[in-house]
């Protein structure tokens, strides 16, 4: 796996909550560290789009110095968020600012991330999509990526962060823009701290909680598959924020087989006849990563079943093979209620 493929997977799986062990944190930081660009990378890809300098006349620094994105068949790298960007500058500064920001998440104290971080810091502050107003084509997607950036290496720099969100307010409706422009914004709200964050995700909650409660994503194409369910939980990481909402914080998209799309429950869970939680249990809950956990299906009514919907793992001992459902949460996720039952009467 690249580097590239890597950031976009792990990206992929924070935002959609889930917790990485040391040794997979490890294994991500060392990967990352070791695919550091040579000065002598940096200063080919400088060459290469016009800045041979590392700076244009006017001392802006508006490509890496630390990760040169690799090539790919003269195709761009896309976005966390699928975006296949039209110039190098978002492509460029999307590839090192979002491995940076990861590093700087799972190795906080190291030396040599904090001093890359440190001058990435000082490179943006020359920058037109950095640190100035800025709405001019692909900068103002650039700027974004910069928020996202700020709001994981340097929360304290407040004013930056607001200038960032200034220049979203103040250039985004200047013309028609692709979805994946106010999808990044919102992805940026659900990590900013929340005292900076609130007055924007005010403006949009309405429209957060129609796209969670009543809109349903298609699931067709591998990039749906990838890209939905990560658009659905920006929504929930977003309005989990606050209190009314915090309940939905562990919540997942569900698929439903029937009309073949992803949804997400909002509904507040009570026990009744398809829904029982047992806190009281000495085993609770017995499985990680579920929000509402439905304890009616304590022993799985499905275990016997040979293509049951789960996600079980088979394991050989004494020359059998055994099913092991360790890793396996169908039952327990309050929306699958109406599928098992539905495959029990088959």
């Amino acid at each position: 796996m690249t580097s590239y493929e890597l950031m976009i997977k792990a990206n992929h799986y924070l935002i959609k909550g889930g917790k990485l062990s040391n040794g997979q944190i490890n294994t991500i930081v060392n990967q990352f560290i070791s695919d550091r660009s040579s000065a002598e990378q940096a200063q080919r890809y400088d060459i290469s789009v016009g800045f041979p300098n590392a700076s244009d006349e006017n001392g802006r620094g508006m490509y890496p110095i630390f990760y040169i994105p690799p090539y790919n068949n003269g195709k761009k790298l896309k976005t966390v968020l699928g975006q296949t960007p039209k110039t190098r500058i978002l492509s460029a500064n999307m590839y090192e600012l979002e491995i940076l920001r990861l590093l700087h998440i799972f190795a906080p104290e190291d030396t040599e991330v904090n001093n890359m971080v440190t001058e990435t810091l000082q490179r943006l502050k020359t920058t037109c999509f950095g640190y100035m107003d800025d709405g001019v084509g692909e900068c103002f997607d650039t700027s974004l990526v910069v928020l996202r950036f700020l709001a994981a290496v340097a929360q304290k720099e407040t004013e930056w962060i607001k200038s960032r969100i200034d220049n979203y307010n103040c250039h985004y409706g200047d013309k028609k823009r692709p979805w994946f422009s106010k999808w990044y914004y919102w992805l940026c709200l659900s990590e900013l701290p929340f005292a900076i964050a609130y007055p924007e995700i005010e403006k949009y909650k309405d429209e957060m909680l129609h796209q969670l409660t009543c809109k349903s994503y298609v699931m067709n194409s591998e990039n749906d598959k990838r890209i939905h369910p990560v658009c659905l939980c920006i929504l929930r990481n977003v309005l989990s924020k606050y209190p009314e909402y915090a309940y939905i914080k562990e919540r997942q998209p569900y698929f439903n087989t029937k009309d073949g799309r992803l949804y997400f429950d909002m509904r507040v869970m009570e026990n009744s006849y398809r829904f029982f939680e047992n806190r009281d249990c000495e085993y609770f809950p017995c499985h990680k990563g579920v929000g509402d956990f439905n304890c009616l299906f304590c022993y799985c009514p499905l275990y016997l079943k040979e293509n049951c919907p789960g996600k079980p793992a088979y394991i050989e001992k004494d020359g059998k093979k055994i099913k092991d459902c360790t890793d396996c949460t169908f039952p327990h996720q309050s929306q699958n209620y109406d599928a098992v039952i539905r495959i029990l009467g088959e």
